[in-house]
């Protein structure tokens, strides 16, 4: 079950290509204002990515009790890697951390897909800026931005499996059809957010078979839309 934050709805899933993948979600709350949430994709699938999948998950839950510096828990998240794993295991991955009082996400960004912010009355903004992946070099310093969240406004993390999934055309879902749907379906629950775009994405596939994980967070600021 998602974690209860006063004046947030939060939802999530993940749906391995395969019988285990590669990619990873959380939310994980720091404190009774606090939430750390990240959305994570090893390279390569099956066993050997869900086995490195399974380690950087519970690296990162431990660096999140002993830490809330985003920078601080992407490098040892990284240094992590690139001493126990060989050179060509990396990892892409968005982690941030929502403090509910101030309603501002403190956010890092390791090579993953960027995030979408939609709001009231806007066009949905793409969050553009990222570091290498993690596992590439050990001196990589990750820097931190910030984004504030009005009443109303819905930050939405995916995994490329989402607009990358392709039909028997090899025509690809695309960011566009999900900023379409999530934007038609704003004022609606995370979870129904989430429901929706998995739908729309096999829909879209057909009987194609799934070439990727999919993966979904939706943060949800309560409110006035």
């Amino acid at each position: 079950s998602m974690p209860l934050l006063s004046g947030y709805d939060l939802a999530g899933t993940s749906s391995p290509a395969r019988s285990v993948g590669g990619d990873f979600f959380d939310f994980v709350p720091i404190d009774g204002n606090h939430l750390c949430f990240w959305v994570g994709d090893v390279a390569g699938k099956g066993l050997p990515a869900a086995l490195t999948m399974a380690t950087i998950q519970a690296t990162l839950r431990g660096d999140t009790a002993a830490t809330h510096d985003v920078s601080r828990i992407l490098h040892r998240a990284n240094r992590y890697l690139c001493s126990n794993t060989t050179r060509s295991t990396f990892v892409t991955l968005f982690l941030g951390i929502l403090d509910a009082a101030t309603h501002e996400v403190s956010f890092g960004n390791a090579g993953h897909n960027r995030p979408l912010l939609l709001s009231s009355g806007e066009e949905p903004e793409t969050l553009e800026y990222g570091d290498l992946v993690l596992g590439f070099a050990e001196d990589i310093e990750y820097s931190v931005k910030k984004v504030q969240l009005r009443p109303g406004d819905v930050l939405v993390v995916y995994s490329d499996g989402i607009n990358e999934a392709m039909n028997v055309s090899r025509e690809q879902f695309g960011e566009h059809r999900l900023i379409e749907i999530l934007s038609a379906i704003r004022t609606e629950s995370a979870s129904n957010m989430v429901n929706a775009v998995v739908e729309q994405v096999q829909k879209h596939a057909g009987s194609a078979p799934q070439a990727d994980d999919l993966t979904i967070a939706v943060i949800k600021r309560l409110g006035n839309n």
